[in-house]
Order: structure tokens, then sequence, then C-alpha cells
């Protein structure tokens, strides 16, 4: 197995680990920062399952943009800093990227071991 194929693993692994603490922390309704993006923020049940059976796509990262840039957070949240709306954003962001460059490395490995 080559490097970029167990990076692969384990980053999707690590991926795995984390949105499934996502989904467990927002069906359990645990506002940890990291697990819930907008922990300063009040939610409703229903709205907490919605995103633990959802918490994994590029529909999610399109949408924290576009919340990040088209509401008025500031004036629903706790926290007075957004930054760290955009760093959590950039986290999932980043990982998505990360594991597209490495299939595509592992894909590119492999065929040219053939």
């Amino acid at each position: 197995m080559n490097k970029y194929t167990r990076l692969l693993r384990w980053s999707l692994f690590a991926g795995s680990a984390y949105f499934l603490s996502v989904a467990v922390a927002h069906q359990i309704g645990a506002k940890v920062p990291g697990l819930f993006v907008y922990f300063g923020l009040p939610s409703h049940p229903y709205q907490d399952r919605i995103i633990s059976a959802l918490c994994l796509g590029w529909a999610v990262i399109l949408g924290l943009v576009k919340i990040h840039t088209v509401s008025d957070l500031r004036s629903v949240s706790t926290v007075t800093e957004l930054t760290v709306y955009w760093i959590e954003t950039g986290a999932v962001a980043s990982y998505a990227l990360w594991i597209t460059l490495l299939a595509t490395k592992s894909r590119r490995d492999i065929h040219a071991q053939r």
C-alpha cells in the first residue's frame, strides 16, 4: 500500500470519527465548540437532529459560508467575535480538500504501478 493510500485511509478514519462526534453532540444537545459550529446560538431539537443526520457534505461548507456572509449572526450570537466560526468552517473545508488531494494522489500511484 502506497503512502498516499495509507494517509487517505487514516484521514478518512479521522474524519469519520470527527463527524460521528458531531452527530452524537447534536443528538444529545452538547454544545461543544468544534462539534457545534454555532455553539453560542440557541437551537431547537429538530434543528440539531437534522444537522446530526446531515453533518457531512459540501452543502455544509457552502451553507456555513453563506450564513457567515449573509445573515446577521452578531445580533443573535452570544459569541461576539465571529472568527471562531470562520476557523471551524475553514477546518471542515480543509479536511474535504485534504481527502480530495489524497484520493487523487492515491489513484495516480495505483495507476502508475500497473
